[in-house]
């Protein structure tokens, strides 16, 4: 959904049953759950390529800037979800 705000367009992320790297995920074991979550929300959702890649050719920047948006809404963790919006 887009909305026009300001100078751009804002769109919301539909994030219902989006699965979420908690803060307390210390183990390869919670990652690789999470990662297997992730990836099955995002076949479902439609945009797995866009976050796993390949990327699919002619993408736009929009479209991976948003895929970026979920990931990071995904990471609980402050520093972590920083170094994975630098990257």
């Amino acid at each position: 959904m887009h909305a026009l705000h300001g100078n751009g367009v804002i769109t919301k992320l539909y994030t219902n049953d989006l699965p979420k790297l908690s803060v307390s995920a210390h183990s390869v074991e919670d990652f690789i759950t999470w990662q297997i979550d992730l990836r099955s929300w995002a076949t479902q959702a439609g945009i797995e390529p866009l976050i796993f890649g390949p990327l699919p050719e002619g993408v736009s920047d929009a479209d991976r800037d948003e895929a970026l948006r979920y990931i990071c809404h995904a990471v609980e963790d402050k520093n972590l979800k920083s170094a994975v919006a630098l990257a």
